[in-house]
């Protein structure tokens, strides 16, 4: 094993086959993911984990784990904005990630707008 190695292939599952365990852990956040997205119950979501040979015990800890993380629902757009900007004087670029909400980018697009009619008249004169 190399020394950059995932943690989890240095400890109890370094025996285990590295892309099986990859595999394991796609399935189990699509799970996750998939529970969320249809905001299951509890009886529907421990009917499934029955199905992938869970016990009662640990449907619970899975349960409750799941409740004490989940983000509610805010049914609301968000927008992931990618901006590439020149770094003044050394030519190069850099990008500058954000995500924001309808209003802010409503309100990102009229600064923008602004600016670029300060820079309008500033370069008439």
């Amino acid at each position: 094993m190399a020394s950059n190695d995932p943690e989890y292939l240095l400890g109890e599952l370094k025996h285990v086959d590295p892309t099986l365990l990859k595999h394991c852990h796609v399935a189990a956040t699509t799970s996750i993911l998939e529970i969320s997205k249809h905001n299951a119950d509890k009886s529907t979501l421990s009917t499934f984990l029955e199905e992938c040979k869970f016990d009662g015990k640990r449907i619970d800890i899975f349960y409750s784990e799941h409740q004490n993380s989940h983000v509610h629902k805010v049914n609301q757009p968000a927008y992931l904005i990618t901006l590439n900007v020149e770094i003044k004087g050394s030519g190069s670029t850099d990008d500058i990630n954000f995500s924001c909400t309808m209003e802010q980018l409503q309100d990102l697009v009229g600064k923008m707008k602004d600016a670029a009619k300060s820079l309008e008249k500033e370069t008439r004169t």
